[in-house]
């Protein structure tokens, strides 16, 4: 999901947001992502305490490709207070229909373009 984020993502975000900064967070990454480190291209590994590094940043990433149920990353980064942008694969089970949003209270909304791969959650 990284290795894809990167080649695929990032560099029409490098376009439009010069400067932005893509961190990775994860116990043990393999060398293939160590390799990605670059200016806009941070791996920090595992981190201790997340919240206090999550407070630091202003949106979350999920890029996940597979997976079943609801994702740990998704929950975490929604708690902490930030907008997901995330794959379907990583918002099963946490978004609502538009109807049901709007005919809810909820804080959850999947906003699809046509024909993207990535959706936006926002709290």
């Amino acid at each position: 999901a990284v290795h894809y984020f990167v080649s695929e993502v990032m560099p029409h975000i490098r376009g439009y947001l010069p400067g932005v900064k893509f961190h990775i967070v994860g116990s043990k990454p393999p060398q293939s992502v160590l390799d990605l480190t670059c200016e806009d291209i941070v791996v920090e590994g595992f981190i201790e305490e997340l919240n206090p590094f999550l407070d630091t940043m202003r949106l979350a990433v999920a890029p996940l490709r597979y997976g079943a149920g609801v994702k740990g990353k998704v929950g975490t980064a929604l708690a902490a207070g930030l907008p997901v942008v995330a794959s379907p694969i990583a918002a099963e089970g946490m978004v609502p229909t538009l109807e049901s949003f709007l005919h809810s209270k909820t804080s959850l909304m999947v906003v699809p373009a046509n024909g993207a791969k990535f959706i936006l959650v926002f709290i």
